[in-house]
């Protein structure tokens, strides 16, 4: 972590329902709590899951919260649950390209957060 930039590491698990290997090549998302707009970026991946089964993808989200600072804090001293949600597109296959998108929605109770 650096003053001005933050690193999150991101688990996309990905499951393959068909009995063919699924590759994948490119990952574009967008990170979001409540309305602010947290991280939006580009992995390469160039991975692929086997026919009927499940791989879990770590990628690293770099972000600067500062620039959110006053928004935070205001949604933290709430006390209502914040909404995240992620959002991206897999660009998948070798010869044959097709796109994915994908999309996760959920909350974080800021009390949660703090120690007791």
């Amino acid at each position: 972590m650096r003053l001005h930039q933050q690193e999150f590491v991101l688990h996309l698990r990905v499951d393959n329902p068909n009995d063919s290997r699924l590759f994948i090549r490119h990952l574009s998302y967008s990170v979001r709590l409540g309305d602010l707009l947290l991280a939006e970026d580009e992995a390469s991946l160039w991975r692929s899951v086997g026919g009927q089964a499940r791989r879990t993808f770590k990628i690293t989200v770099r972000t600067n919260l500062w620039q959110h600072l006053k928004p935070l804090a205001k949604l933290l001293k709430s006390g209502q649950p914040l909404q995240y949600q992620l959002r991206g597109e897999l660009a998948t296959g070798l010869i044959l390209h097709r796109d994915l998108h994908l999309s996760q929605r959920g909350e974080i109770i800021p009390g949660d957060l703090q120690p007791e």
